[in-house]
């Protein structure tokens, strides 16, 4: 619920007194109402923020690591069994080896849409179009599998209980290998057209933990029809009644993402963002309800854009985020971020990925032309970083009354010279961006190639920037926010302090 800021003042009172706002740390509120519903810490939007502990901060930006030399849109990136060796990335019809350099691995291929999965130090691979793969080490294989009458219909792949399951393309059977720990033979089929209520195709698998991933005898596998229902199994060998059990069918929008964390399965629906464990009896998450605060902006984005290939879920334990790839068009996206350390939403723009992964420890994402990007720059790739901030709508105390904001101070820190300008938006109107300025040096710090060595205090540490600036805004609803402009490095936005006159 709302908590209302109180004014130092007196309503009607001719003196203006401070009130500070924190900046919206809570993240996009897409669940309550705009007006009167929110909390003053969320916000209405955060683009190009990350939401830390009692603050924002701008996010990262990037630098290009690898160019695969294809020129073509990077559709795969996932780390080997052996992390250290580097990762898996495909372009181009081809799959390249990306560590240090490049080294390409195999060509020809139909699809660059791989899924991966891992069994007994191998990578297992599935597309769809081509047979199946496996990386052994860094060698590409074609394990020798039997039993579907097209082994390049299978185009999805998930390890569990020490067996691969595979889906098929346009069908409700599910293959499985047939004795634990097998890397290649007999792939034996389960038929789920029978099981569900609805009938569907078979779109997605994805393992679940309820336990939290601890391996008990709890583990299950979840099947996500085309239908909407999602059929949850336990066990681990489908051909034995005594150690393969329905948990139940459950309904769910039909899925267009979804992804296996931290024990439970994070789904992306027309019902927008959700983990599966919410409709089991027993299931608990250790991300509980992620999905219902940015509501609405999930499901408009679902809606207008659900039908286009290439969304993602992807967790960072590096950034302590999850990631969910918006693919908007053929050439841009955005990304919906999820902080874990705050719990809370913000969005990304202007990045441009085509799919998430890791190389080694460092959160990675392939672009449109064949390069491999690294978050973690100070700027994008040179270019300037613009973060925007609009937090919540607040009556600064006073519902129903009239206020005069007259100056703004927004309170950052940073570790250089970064552009910043306040926002402040007055009665649901389109908020107006203030003056642009610097966050000032403090006194003593130094500036390269500016400064005298063995005198001046050399940059690093975050310096606080608490200037005061005009704002000039009468109204019943305020709205503070800020924009920044940097390739220097990021910028934390703590709070906001305004000068008010009430009862105006």
């Amino acid at each position: 619920m709302r908590r209302p800021l109180r004014l130092l003042s007196a309503f009607g009172s001719a003196r203006s007194a401070p009130v500070t706002v924190p900046a919206p740390y809570g993240g996009i509120n897409g669940e309550d109402a705009i007006a009167g519903g929110m909390n003053p810490v969320d916000a209405v939007d955060l683009c190009n923020f990350v939401c830390i502990g009692g603050g924002v901060e701008s996010r990262p930006g990037y630098t290009v690591r690898n160019s695969l030399g294809t020129g073509a849109r990077v559709g795969f990136l996932h780390p080997l069994p052996d992390p250290s060796m580097g990762s898996l990335a495909a372009s181009g019809g081809k799959l390249h080896l990306v560590a240090t350099g490049t080294t390409q691995l195999g060509s020809g291929f139909a699809s660059d849409s791989w899924r991966a999965a891992v069994m007994n130090g191998r990578l297992f691979l599935v597309n769809g179009s081509d047979a199946p793969r496996a990386l052994a080490g860094t060698t590409l294989e074609t394990p020798s599998f039997s039993g579907p009458a097209a082994l390049a219909a299978l185009h999805r792949v998930r390890a569990h209980a020490r067996r691969l399951f595979f889906a098929e393309r346009g069908s409700a059977k599910f293959w499985y290998t047939e004795a634990p720990g097998n890397v290649s033979g007999t792939l034996l089929p389960f038929d789920l057209s029978g099981v569900g209520n609805k009938g569907g195709m078979l779109e997605e698998i994805a393992t679940l933990a309820p336990d939290g991933g601890a391996g008990g005898d709890d583990d299950a596998v979840a099947f996500f029809m085309s239908s909407g229902e999602a059929i949850v199994y336990r066990g681990s060998n489908p051909g034995d009644a005594a150690s393969w059990g329905r948990v139940g069918v459950f309904p769910v929008a039909r899925p267009i993402a979804v992804e296996s964390h931290g024990g439970d399965v994070l789904t992306v629906s027309l019902d927008g963002y959700a983990e599966l464990s919410r409709l089991l009896p027993s299931g608990r998450s250790p991300v509980a309800g992620f999905g219902s605060r940015i509501g609405r902006l999930a499901q408009s984005s679902v809606s207008a854009f659900g039908a286009n290939a290439g969304w993602q879920v992807l967790y960072s334990p590096a950034q302590r985020i999850i990631i969910v790839h918006v693919p908007q068009t053929a050439s841009a996206a955005q990304q919906h971020v999820y902080s874990l350390t705050a719990g809370a939403w913000s969005r990304w723009a202007g990045l441009p990925a085509t799919v998430w992964g890791s190389v080694g420890e460092a959160l990675c994402f392939g672009t449109g032309d064949g390069r491999i990007c690294e978050l973690g720059g100070d700027s994008d790739n040179g270019t300037a970083i613009v973060a925007t901030a609009q937090a919540a709508w607040n009556p600064l105390g006073g519902p129903g009354r009239r206020k005069r904001v007259g100056l703004v101070k927004p309170i950052v820190t940073a570790t250089s010279t970064p552009s910043i300008r306040h926002v402040l938006g007055v009665d649901f109107q389109p908020p107006v961006y203030g003056a642009e300025g610097t966050v000032p040096l403090a006194a003593g710090s130094g500036i390269w190639n500016q400064s005298v060595w063995n005198v001046a205090t050399w940059g690093g540490s975050e310096q606080v920037a608490v200037e005061f600036r005009g704002g000039g805004a009468i109204g019943e609803w305020f709205a503070v926010g800020l924009r920044v402009d940097s390739r220097v490095g990021r910028v934390k936005w703590l709070a906001t302090t305004l000068m008010v006159e009430a009862g105006v």
